[in-house]
């Protein structure tokens, strides 16, 4: 069985931090950033962090006004996404019949 890459950088963090936290290689008040800090330096695999999006905010201003004005419900813009809350079921409906009367003008 082959384990995924994903998983064998986790174990080779978890080997590295554990080694790293015996008394007589270092400290044992070792957070656990700085184990997974240690792991970088020993050459574990990371993630590459995500960009955060840079919207325009006049063009993100319009977008909200025009989904609260469509569905009657309060949107919210994130990086990559145009959010719109609902508390129940019935809010659900609702938003659902405004976005297909919407679709159908």
């Amino acid at each position: 069985m082959t384990r995924s890459s994903s998983a064998s950088s986790r174990t080779s963090r978890a080997r590295i931090c554990h080694r790293s936290r015996k008394p007589e290689r270092s400290p044992w008040f070792w957070t656990s950033s700085a184990c997974e800090r240690a792991a970088r330096w020993a050459g574990a695999k990371t993630k590459q962090r995500r960009q955060a999006a840079s919207l325009d905010p006049a063009l993100v201003a319009r977008a909200k006004t025009a989904a609260d004005r469509i569905t009657g419900f309060s949107s919210r813009i994130t990086s990559n996404r145009l959010e719109i809350a609902f508390a129940d079921e019935t809010e659900l409906a609702e938003l659902v019949e405004a976005l297909e009367q919407a679709a159908s003008t």
